[in-house]
């Protein structure tokens, strides 16, 4: 049985904090393998800025090809329109029946997680990891909230993490004002983003 981390979202695009978030959870509960999974739509939220889903899959392939910890999983890519949770994990948990699989979100996206589409179903087929930083939400406003959404704890799992303070939009814009980003993403995804002129002269929401 493997335990395997999985790391959803648009990945729009992928910088070195999608990384670090898997590496440090992989390291507090031994995780075997950290899959990336990108959207190929979002079903929460509309972004004008999205990249073409296989300019994202691309690049999700070039943040990682160089660590052996992940793996990016196309099966929402393949599967094409909006990007359910509960279907891809059905799919998962069928071709990996032994495996134990752990979804990564941010502390914010619990609150919102009885929004998911059949999220019941969701935590039966893993465990919630919630990664939340000292200044975002108390450890009693967490425990409140996983109370609310199960009654089996380990289904949720709280844990602490160093503040990072960077998101995909803030990469966006710094590109799109022709700013320097190569301390915040992987030099392979870059070259990528400036051979094909992904985000620049965008909008920025």
């Amino acid at each position: 049985m493997a335990r395997i981390g999985i790391l959803g979202g648009t990945f729009n695009p992928p910088h070195l904090a999608h990384i670090r978030l898997g590496e440090d959870f992989a390291k507090r509960l031994n995780f075997d393998k950290i899959l990336i999974l990108p959207n190929y739509l979002p079903p929460h939220k509309d972004d004008d800025c999205l990249a073409d889903a296989y300019d994202r899959l691309n690049m999700c392939r070039l943040a990682i090809k160089d660590n052996p910890l992940f793996e990016v999983c196309d099966i929402e890519i393949k599967r094409k329109g909006k990007s359910y949770s509960y279907d891809t994990l059905k799919e998962l948990t069928k071709l990996n029946p032994d495996d134990e699989f752990f979804f990564i979100i941010g502390s914010d996206m619990l609150f919102s997680f009885d929004k998911w589409y059949r999220y019941k179903d969701v935590l039966k087929m893993c465990r919630i990891c919630a990664a939340t930083r000292e200044d975002e939400f108390s450890p009693e406003q967490l425990k409140k909230k996983a109370e609310e959404l199960t009654d089996e704890p380990d289904r949720i799992i709280i844990s602490k993490m160093d503040a990072v303070e960077l998101s995909s939009t803030q990469v966006r814009e710094k590109l799109s004002r022709n700013e320097d980003v190569s301390s915040l993403l992987n030099k392979d995804v870059l070259g990528y983003i400036l051979q094909r002129g992904l985000y620049v002269g965008r909008e920025n929401d």
